[in-house]
């Protein structure tokens, strides 16, 4: 009950000079403050797109809430953020499927029968996997107003869920592009 925001960003802080002064000593590495304003200039003219680029990202990902909570209420909100955050488990699965083969197809020619092969297979495999887990997720569902998960006040994020997962299923293909 002590761990407030206060203590937890002083615990955060500490822990990153203790990091920084072990390393520092270990490797024999003297503490200096300098700016190079050519490196700061050049991080910033790159950054900048970039910064807007994961501004514009978070925002498009947010808005749905921020709409939820402005026009309804806060027990809405919290209904549906349930539905959202089960339903983006699933996304895990084509990620965690896509991500070991897209080094490979890197280094392959798009022309390459071998590029076609393997794009193919990962989309199915990738597909069948989302389509077998979706369903148990569908079904699984019914658990959520249970005293095991969230309790009967998010009752109505069963149908949310239900509807969000058989959706998540077509993003198979968008996540494997």
């Amino acid at each position: 009950g002590d761990l407030d925001t206060t203590n937890y960003i002083i615990f955060f802080a500490l822990n990153s000079i203790l990091v920084y002064i072990l390393l520092a000593s270990g490797l024999g590495i003297p503490f200096k403050i300098r700016f190079d304003i050519t490196l700061l200039t050049d991080q910033f003219k790159y950054g900048i797109i970039v910064y807007f680029g994961v501004l514009f990202l978070y925002f498009s990902f947010r808005i749905d809430q921020w709409m939820i909570k402005h026009y309804l209420s806060n027990a809405d909100l919290g209904i549906y953020a349930i539905g959202v955050t089960i339903s983006e488990l699933m996304l895990i699965i084509p990620t965690s499927f896509v991500n070991p083969f897209r080094a490979r197809l890197y280094n392959i020619s798009s022309d390459n029968d071998e590029y076609k092969d393997i794009t193919v297979k990962t989309i199915k495999f990738t597909f069948y996997a989302v389509v077998l887990i979706s369903v148990i997720v569908f079904f699984a569902a019914e658990l959520i107003p249970s005293d095991f998960l969230y309790g009967n006040k998010y009752a109505p994020s069963v149908m949310l869920v239900q509807i969000m997962v058989a959706g998540i299923i077509f993003t198979v293909f968008g996540t494997n592009g």
